[in-house]
């Protein structure tokens, strides 16, 4: 027999391994077997498709839960070690440590089921991480030096793989919450029903550990009982573009199919000009008008410089966003415009279609965006709501900007989900401000708030509305508060005004209080995130928001 490991780690190399396979086929003697292992790897299909057809395969899988974790990180290694340090120093707070530091990693990693709100991806937590805490944690029993301890593990083992800045402030919280004197000395439970063993024997430790609830609720890792319905949402999601994956990997890019087209592209432009049509946007003059050169640059995205309505040039921060704004709705019009009259000539003529309309309609079919589309605005992922998007931010942008009455910059309230750039709105609205109080922009502070009454009523403040909040709720009085398990997974948040203050006004405004950052996402993938919002709570409500995923999106709908 022969065994191979870990060939998650070689997949390019699965071609090679399957010529060897092959080529030893007959020379094998009989009763030989080859035992392959892997862990799940994405792209080991694609480079080892024919291995997996050749094998019988077995799949297995750990039970979940914090306590099925727990008991498997003590038959590998903690029953032995709680042996090891039988009668030696400091032993009751080295099998304290054990315990607290095991339950740790075992939250940590279960907490990747609730992915992406749980943690923005499903980081890869190993036992090497639990040794070297251990280590850590050895040498710190004595004089429990809790800020060593925080520093040593968020910066050099668990922190190491957590890249998202909100994903370790939840890391932070977590340690700071276990790792001190409370519960080690059994003031305060792990959670309900469950404190540290105060005993060292290796029965002890399992006894608590028994006591562990089976099934994990969410209340456990500090996230909203609701949390079930982003979990079922995220799985249809992930299945839908599995599928939609599936179905394009079986259409060539290059290949020009008539009736294909008929079913899928057609639909695609009668969607496009009615939109056009019913959202009365300007008509392309004679000088606007692209030749068929022109249409062909469109699809490759040659720059355009198009200029559907007045866009004059401002000092004004603000004016100058919008007017960015509008001119970059003006060249995706045009280009997709004259992009979609290029596809319906073509398919009239049924001849000469060249390359990049080919491709351009075979996105159509898939139901993707074109990346040359993409490149100049990353909007929805969906061809539909993507030209929908783009109609309908362009519609707003035109008649706000060219009507008359419109004394205000910006619109007040405005919608982030209106607009094609919206972080930009945010440093627009600060360097604003610098000029504004006359001071450098490194001294302003953002401050948020839904009392609109005491935030300035001038051109130096916003107000956003039409956003989503998901992992809490605000009340009637407009303040945050836990979310029970028969709410929706989203609900909508009061409209918050926007300032930017110097940073001293801004310490005063919150005297007894601390801030937390909530993370502002444009979809609820959380994979592109506009910025951070910052609300007055104290310490507390902070971090219980943090371990409950709380934050804000774009309203999509």
């Amino acid at each position: 027999w022969l065994c191979l490991k870990n060939l998650h780690l070689v997949v390019e190399w699965l071609p090679e391994l399957e010529r060897a396979i092959n080529g030893h086929r007959e020379k094998a003697t009989a009763g030989f077997q080859l035992w392959l292992t892997s862990e799940p790897q994405i792209n080991f299909s694609k480079w080892g498709a024919t291995i997996l057809e050749d094998s019988l395969k077995i799949a297995y899988e750990p039970p979940p839960g914090v306590k099925q974790t727990m008991k498997r990180t003590y038959s590998q290694f903690g029953d032995d070690y709680l042996k090891n340090i039988q009668n030696s120093k400091q032993q009751k707070h080295r099998s304290q440590f054990l315990f607290l530091l095991i339950w740790f990693h075992a939250l940590i990693q279960e907490r990747r089921s609730f992915c992406p709100q749980g943690w923005k991806k499903p980081y890869d937590f190993s036992y090497g991480d639990l040794r070297a805490g251990l280590l850590i944690l050895d040498n710190f029993a004595k004089d429990k030096d809790w800020e060593a301890i925080h520093g040593l593990m968020m910066d050099f083992v668990y922190g190491g793989h957590v890249d998202d800045v909100f994903d370790r402030n939840v890391l932070k919280v977590y340690l700071k919450k276990y790792f001190c004197d409370d519960v080690l000395c059994g003031h305060r439970e792990l959670q309900h029903g469950v404190r540290i063993p105060n005993k060292t024997d290796v029965q002890d430790h399992h006894k608590t550990i028994a006591t562990i609830p089976d099934l994990d609720r969410p209340i456990m890792f500090g996230l909203p009982e609701n949390i079930t319905r982003s979990i079922e949402r995220t799985q249809c999601q992930r299945l839908l573009n599995h599928i939609k994956k599936l179905e394009a990997e079986q259409l060539s890019d290059t290949v020009f199919d008539k009736n294909t087209w008929q079913v899928s592209v057609i639909p695609v432009l009668q969607f496009w000009f009615k939109l056009v049509q019913s959202n009365a946007l300007p008509e392309l003059d004679s000088q606007q008008q692209h030749s068929n050169q022109d249409r062909h640059d469109a699809l490759h995205c040659s720059e355009q410089t198009e200029d559907h309505g007045q866009v004059i040039p401002s000092n004004n921060p603000l004016k100058t966003f919008l007017n960015k704004e509008l001119e970059t709705g003006q060249k995706l019009y045009a280009m997709v415009n004259g992009a979609m009259v290029l596809i319906k000539c073509a398919i009239s003529r049924n001849e000469n279609i060249c390359k990049s309309i080919v491709l351009l309609g075979n996105s159509f079919v898939r139901g993707i965006v074109p990346d040359q589309w993409r490149k100049e605005w990353d909007g929805p992922e969906a061809l539909n709501a993507w030209i929908h998007g783009l109609i309908t931010r362009y519609n707003r942008l035109y008649h706000w900007t060219t009507s008359p009455g419109n004394q205000n910059p910006i619109p007040r309230p405005i919608n982030l989900s209106h607009l094609f750039n919206p972080k930009a709105i945010f440093s627009s609205l600060q360097h604003h401000t610098a000029r504004l109080k006359q001071c450098p922009i490194h001294e302003l502070k953002m401050r948020c708030s839904c009392d609109d009454a005491s935030m300035p009523h001038d051109e130096s403040s916003i107000v956003i509305e039409g956003l989503l909040i998901q992992g809490a709720i605000y009340s009637e009085n407009n303040v945050l508060k836990e979310m029970t398990d028969n709410e929706n997974e989203l609900s909508s948040v009061p409209p918050l005004s926007i300032s930017f203050v110097l940073e001293n006004k801004a310490q005063e405004s919150r005297v007894g209080l601390n801030s937390h950052a909530i993370p502002v996402y444009c979809s609820l993938a959380r994979e592109k995130a506009l910025g951070e919002f910052i609300l007055p709570c104290s310490i507390e409500e902070g971090e219980k928001w943090t371990l409950a995923g709380v934050a804000l999106f774009l309203d999509e709908r």
